[in-house]
């Protein structure tokens, strides 16, 4: 028996005795630190690039308050009260209310109330706003017939 293995065996009876059972639960311990090394990272480059962010949409002094799971959204309070909605995965800031009630009443029942807030110009434009533009867009567009192009 190696002594690595004797030294485990010894201070961790539950460890199998065998060296295949013993190097296949390693391997699965590396690969889930693995993984959570690569989390870890990822989490650490979202929260390095909020600060850029709220700079970016014109927002300062806040303080996070609520996280996702994965930590790609995050709900942010300024001093002021107003609380936003960071997601990392829509690259996209919303105003959600003027305090956490209302934020949590517009995100469960009255989504129609969230408003994006628009990059560098600091505006927020209503959900339904966005909507009626992109309609607006897709309906100015000609179709285009393939059989046409030559």
């Amino acid at each position: 028996m190696d002594f690595a293995l004797s030294v485990l065996t010894k201070n961790y009876p539950s460890v199998p005795k065998k060296k295949k059972q013993f190097g296949g639960r390693i391997l699965e311990q590396v690969k889930k630190l693995v993984l959570f090394v690569r989390k870890r990272t990822i989490i650490r480059k979202i929260i390095q690039d909020i600060p850029r962010t709220l700079q970016l949409y014109g927002i300062s002094n806040v303080h996070p308050i609520l996280a996702s799971n994965d930590n790609y959204v995050f709900w942010l309070e300024d001093t002021a009260g107003i609380i936003y909605m960071w997601s990392h995965v829509e690259w996209s800031m919303s105003y959600l209310g003027r305090e956490l009630r209302e934020a949590l009443v517009n995100y469960l029942f009255y989504q129609d109330n969230i408003c994006y807030v628009v990059e560098f110009t600091h505006e927020f434009i209503s959900k339904n706003e966005i909507r009626q533009k992109a309609k607006e867009l897709a309906d100015s567009c000609e179709p285009i017939d393939i059989d046409d192009i030559e």
